[in-house]
């Protein structure tokens, strides 16, 4: 879908994760009637206090932890309102060719949103037997 953007390997990969993640929030039936949405990664497993974060994070912001970052980027988790998360699972439509699809989440979320960063959460990857 995006090889005439997006040439090497890695960021077609990312680019597809990104799709993936869009396609997934397209799957729920009106996000509006809930007060957050999740996106986690199917593959880990968490260990972490929800009751603690929320009552950080305001309705025009994301919780996105500091500490499961790769050069900006966060795929293992975030939690923010309806509206925000729509953003945030659509991220793949703000690449321009030739751009790092890595760099998308700075220029689209955390350049004009605030991200609550100061929680911590454990995250175990588990693998199918």
């Amino acid at each position: 879908i995006y090889s005439e953007y997006i040439k090497d390997n890695h960021n077609l990969a990312v680019a597809s994760q990104l799709n993936s993640i869009n396609t997934g929030f397209k799957l729920i039936e009106n996000p509006e009637k809930y007060k957050y949405i999740i996106k986690t990664r199917p593959d880990l497993i968490y260990d972490f206090n929800l009751s603690e974060l929320l009552p950080k994070l305001k309705d025009d912001e994301f919780g996105i932890p500091q500490d499961l970052q790769f050069q900006n980027y966060n795929d293992m988790f975030a939690i923010s309102s309806p509206k925000l998360m729509r953003i945030y699972c659509d991220r793949l439509s703000f690449i321009k060719p030739g751009e790092c699809a890595h760099s998308i989440f700075k220029k689209v979320i955390s350049d004009k949103y605030k991200c609550v960063k100061d929680f911590t959460i454990y995250a175990l990857r588990i693998a199918p037997q």
